[in-house]
């Protein structure tokens, strides 16, 4: 807790500011903590997807050799 002895009581942060910056701090630690989670097959699925299907080999039997 910050301790705001001393300061004078209209810049001191009021309950609805702490509540509101730890909100938000809570909400990007959530989404920072999903993007790390998730963005290597993000990046697979582009990468891939930009790609197309990957080719196969054909057989013989498929050629008709």
């Amino acid at each position: 807790m910050i301790d705001c002895a001393g300061v004078p009581s209209r810049l001191r942060p009021t309950r609805r500011l702490r509540v509101l910056t730890t909100l938000i701090a809570g909400g990007c630690l959530v989404l920072f903590a999903v993007f790390e989670a998730w963005w290597p097959a993000i990046v697979a699925a582009r990468v891939f997807g930009s790609l197309g299907a990957l080719p196969v080999e054909e057989t013989r039997e498929d050629a008709g050799v």
